[in-house]
């Protein structure tokens, strides 16, 4: 079976190195703090894949339609293959900090940070 455009993208994404965030949320302002967040902590090979509407003023973001999340998800699901690909939703097999945001327990973003902080240095600009 030949891999889809999409799947390609995203193994060529994560050969050279960037962070691929999933998002599986339809909340715009979700992913404003996103991107203002990982500008913040300074997160340069870092892209934002998600199916909100179009963002403009992030070069960091993609928009895809919603059959080519739903295959970059089920793939992940299948294999989690990779550390440079995480995946932020709803759905129970992936909703675990969105459910604390939902209970009030963290706000959006202390999600975020944790999200960081669990991944260590992925993202960054190597140091000199």
């Amino acid at each position: 079976m030949e891999k889809s455009e999409t799947v390609s993208r995203l193994e060529k994404k994560i050969n050279s190195g960037i962070w691929v965030l999933l998002v599986d949320l339809q909340e715009d302002s979700f992913l404003d703090m996103l991107c203002k967040r990982l500008q913040k902590h300074g997160v340069r090979r870092c892209e934002v894949w998600h199916c909100c509407t179009e963002k403009q003023g992030y070069d960091n973001t993609r928009l895809l339609a919603r059959a080519e999340m739903e295959e970059l998800l089920s793939l992940y699901r299948l294999y989690e293959f990779s550390d440079k690909v995480t995946v932020i939703s709803e759905t129970t097999q992936y909703g675990g900090l969105i459910n604390y945001v939902k209970n009030g327990l963290f706000t959006p973003e202390e999600m975020v940070d944790a999200i960081l902080y669990g991944n260590g240095d992925h993202g960054k600009e190597p140091s000199r």
